[in-house]
């Protein structure tokens, strides 16, 4: 288990370390932000209510 700590607490500090290396650090700065679209998700919320409509109709058929 401490040995399962250490590979984590390894891999850890290896992704910090490339994240704050130059390259890196130019390259996210490069990016654009990243916007979420305005009513993008509503396609995703209508078949929810529709999961959930079909889903309490199996509720009451049990």
């Amino acid at each position: 288990m401490n040995r399962n700590r250490e590979r984590q607490g390894a891999l850890a500090a290896e992704i910090r370390r490339q994240i704050g290396a130059g390259q890196n650090a130019r390259y996210l700065r490069s990016l654009p932000l990243f916007e979420v679209p305005r009513n993008g998700n509503a396609p995703f919320e209508e078949l929810l209510r529709r999961v959930d409509k079909a889903a309490e109709d199996q509720d009451r058929r049990q």
